[in-house]
């Protein structure tokens, strides 16, 4: 049995290659930066990251804000909690978003605070 045989070696690279794809297409679905503004709407929260829009997925979101569903209440709970306490201007997040809504905002699936 050859461990390292040259069909060994084409699925090692065949694996990296979609690994490495991979990688660069989720990192086109998030952006990173502070949360710089925020406002309420009747059915969710609309936030704006200092560094714009996730570039694949929200590319051309109506005046780069990102829009968490009123159906994300832990989410809306946390970020309202913070920026009510002023935990949020200048901390770093993650904002991953999953594409554009009927409104032409950036839809946002999950925040992750970077520490």
């Amino acid at each position: 049995m050859r461990i390292f045989g040259s069909r060994a070696i084409r699925l090692f690279f065949i694996a990296m290659i979609v690994a490495v794809g991979a990688r660069d297409a989720s990192a086109a679905n998030y952006v990173q930066g502070t949360i710089s503004e925020i406002t309420f709407l009747q059915d969710g929260i609309l936030i704006r990251v200092n560094n714009g829009v996730p570039t694949t997925t929200c590319t051309g979101a109506y005046g780069s804000w990102l829009r968490i569903s009123s159906e994300a209440k832990p989410l809306i709970a946390l970020i309202t909690g913070e920026w009510l306490r002023g935990n949020i201007p200048g901390a770093a997040v993650v904002v991953y978003g999953s594409g554009l809504d009927g409104n032409n905002y950036c839809t946002v699936t999950q925040v992750d605070p970077i520490e």
